[in-house]
């Protein structure tokens, strides 16, 4: 049986608990919920029937703070120019163009788009270039070969635990 249709069934389980007992003080009290609950869940399901008991699925927050989609196209666009930049070296570039943005905000984008690392960029402008968005120069070419090899030697020479 699947979560959603254990949930349904509690529900109609406390429902069909309170009418059998006549008291819906002692139903609640017998299943472990607030009263207000029951009788919310009692008018939902009144109204809308047995989909009402379903979970409801929740949508994701949008933050009060957080970087409007035209500031994070322009932070990956500026990514893809310069990979090798740090995150408030970044900030420092958007400010001088009139954006307004912290290095934290900077590095938030990155950790929302996997580019925390100097190679998660470089490999992310790699295939940005290949997928046609942009075109990767012969100097990022040339550092990400670089930290390809310092990540397989790092790989290769860390301790054993």
């Amino acid at each position: 049986m699947t979560r959603k249709q254990t949930t349904v069934e509690e529900k109609l389980k406390v429902l069909a608990l309170a009418e059998i007992i006549g008291n819906i003080s002692e139903a609640c009290r017998l299943v472990g919920i607030a009263r207000s609950s029951f009788y919310l869940m009692k008018a939902d399901f009144e109204k809308h029937g047995l989909k009402a008991l379903e979970p409801r699925p929740r949508r994701k927050p949008q933050m009060p703070n957080q970087a409007s989609e035209e500031l994070v196209q322009k932070v990956l666009d500026l990514t893809r120019e310069f990979p090798s930049y740090s995150y408030n070296r970044m900030a420092a570039l958007l400010v001088s163009q009139g954006m307004q943005i912290s290095g934290g905000g900077v590095r938030k984008i990155w950790e929302r788009h996997g580019l925390q690392t100097k190679l998660k960029r470089f490999l992310w402008v790699e295939n940005e270039a290949s997928a046609g968005r942009g075109r990767m120069s012969d100097r990022s070419k040339k550092l990400l070969r670089e930290l390809r090899q310092r990540a397989r030697y790092e790989d290769n020479n860390s301790p054993e635990i």
